[in-house]
């Protein structure tokens, strides 16, 4: 009977500490793949967010609008200029 119970003492000594290793490298695997993941999910976000909105290249300084074709910043550039020579004022507001 002592000759069981030591040789199941060694034995739970040796699983514990096996145990203890593994446990800790699957809780360290995991909490790894956690912050992956979360940063994944934000890049993902973030992707969205500007894929979702088109790009705007143009800026008119004067009126703080932003044109995405050069055409139509051209055009609002013309129409401004012939407003201020023809003095349209609130006309076009």
């Amino acid at each position: 009977m002592q000759v069981a119970y030591q040789s199941f003492q060694r034995m739970l000594v040796i699983l514990d500490e096996k145990a203890n290793t593994t446990f800790k490298s699957i809780a360290t695997a995991e909490l790894t793949l956690a912050f992956v993941l979360g940063a994944l999910f934000c890049l993902a976000r973030f992707t969205a967010y500007i894929l979702d909105r088109p790009r705007k290249l143009f800026c008119c300084l004067e009126t703080g609008r932003w044109f995405r074709f050069k055409a139509a910043y051209k055009a609002h550039v013309t129409l401004l200029n012939k407003k201020k020579k023809f003095g349209a004022g609130d006309l076009l507001k």
